[in-house]
């Protein structure tokens, strides 16, 4: 079969940063960065990070200016990712000229002329009180990015709002919402069987009590926030679209599609509705138009930036 030999998920974590670059909705991210931009002018804005992988949302956010003063809060459940995180950083930021030190406490503090950005990097789950409680802070903004729609969106966004300052935001980007497309198509009804299937695979993944219904995340994102008295400030598409250019994939556009196959195969094979047979044909065709530089991709995603009122409290959350 075409394609690497085995994947990593920190390799498809670094493919996919230039991919999600151009996904996020500019509108979205614009609304958010001028509050927070505000906020720096006076004081130190505080964030907290949900979800963060090995830490590309705040490499995003130092280069596009957007942190000058700030306190940093990110966290992920695998020790893993957060440990690539801690090493990655203090190398992107001596990139980005900034002088890097290392707190007592395991901090990091990124300084250069006009900023100064204090980063804790925490190997927690959302739901471990303990991993965040321990910060005894509420934060300006509150950051999930391609996360929401790989837990129960009720659960994390009850949890999520402890954290919250009123007047605060929140910052959800990349939440995936139903469609899942793959051009030329091979065998329409196969194509479809195979789409239907794998949304399938997200929306009965057992989260808190019941089924999680992921593949929808981003529309039931948009009703959840309004029932839960949240304003949304702004919204829109981020979709992953890679096509073949004249020059073919870059290297981590290949990556990416190579692995999101792969992840397709991991989650249908043994399925008893779907003749495997067809998959594993399905499966190296597509990985074939990759290497031959002839696959379009597309996954619709949306973007969310809502506000908490002023007059939250804790009765609220």
């Amino acid at each position: 079969m075409p394609g690497p030999d085995h994947y990593s998920f920190i390799r498809y974590l670094e493919a996919k940063k230039s991919i999600d670059d151009r996904a996020l909705n500019q509108a979205v991210w614009q609304r958010m960065a001028e509050p927070l931009r505000e906020i720096q002018e006076t004081r130190s804005v505080t964030i907290l990070e949900v979800g963060c992988g090995i830490g590309t949302m705040i490499e995003r956010m130092i280069e596009r200016g957007l942190l000058t003063k700030a306190v940093y809060t990110a966290i992920d459940f695998d020790p893993e990712y957060v440990a690539e995180a801690k090493a990655r950083l203090p190398r992107y930021a001596n990139r980005q000229g900034f002088e890097t030190m290392k707190e007592a406490g395991g901090a990091l503090v990124l300084k250069r002329p006009g900023r100064e950005i204090l980063l804790d990097l925490v190997a927690s789950d959302l739901f471990d009180v303990a991993g965040l409680d321990r910060h005894d802070r509420l934060y300006d903004l509150i950051v999930a990015h391609a996360f929401l729609d790989l837990v129960d969106l009720d659960s994390a966004l009850h949890r999520i709002l402890s954290f919250i300052h009123p007047g605060g935001l929140l910052y959800f980007s990349l939440n995936y919402d139903g469609a899942t497309i793959f051009e030329p198509q091979i065998h329409p009804a196969l194509d479809r069987q195979i789409e239907e299937l794998y949304h399938q695979t997200m929306d009965l993944r057992q989260t808190g009590s019941g089924p999680s219904r992921m593949s929808g995340t981003g529309r039931r994102l948009l009703v959840s926030l309004r029932q839960a008295g949240l304003p949304i400030l702004s919204a829109g598409s981020s979709d992953w679209v890679i096509y073949p250019r004249p020059t073919g994939y870059s290297p981590d556009e290949a990556y990416f599609l190579h692995f999101i196959i792969d992840t397709i195969r991991g989650a249908l094979t043994g399925k008893p509705d779907l003749d495997q047979n067809s998959l594993g044909r399905w499966i190296t065709e597509r990985h074939r138009q990759v290497e031959e530089g002839v696959l379009v991709y597309i996954a619709h995603q949306v973007d969310v930036l809502a506000e908490v009122p002023e007059k939250w409290n804790a009765t609220d959350r």
